[in-house]
């Protein structure tokens, strides 16, 4: 997850500032924390699809580690039963038995 995750943020370093094609801004005209805002040409169609399928990578990714059984730090079944209040529990209750 680590390896793709900077794989898209180094693609998203290297793209221009605005995906559409955006006119830049002297400092004082608008407030910015840069300095001079150059014009962004914007992104092109395949610069879109790059990060489009990233993204979809990148989801499909982060849904794979939340749904692996390893990846949940309790076990539902054992600290959620319908009906059943926190006084019935044992007092030294231990959520991942």
């Amino acid at each position: 997850m680590t390896a793709p995750h900077a794989e898209h943020r180094a693609d998203l370093a290297g793209l221009p500032w605005g995906v559409e094609p955006t006119a830049g801004w002297k400092r004082g005209e608008r407030f910015s924390h840069r300095g001079d805002v150059p014009d962004s040409p914007g992104w092109s169609v395949e610069q879109k699809e790059t990060v489009d399928r990233m993204w979809a990578e990148l989801r499909k990714l982060s849904i794979a580690v939340v749904d692996h059984p390893t990846g949940r730090p309790f076990r539902v079944e054992a600290w959620w039963t319908p009906g059943c209040s926190s006084r019935s529990r044992p007092a030294r209750w231990n959520p991942m038995r």
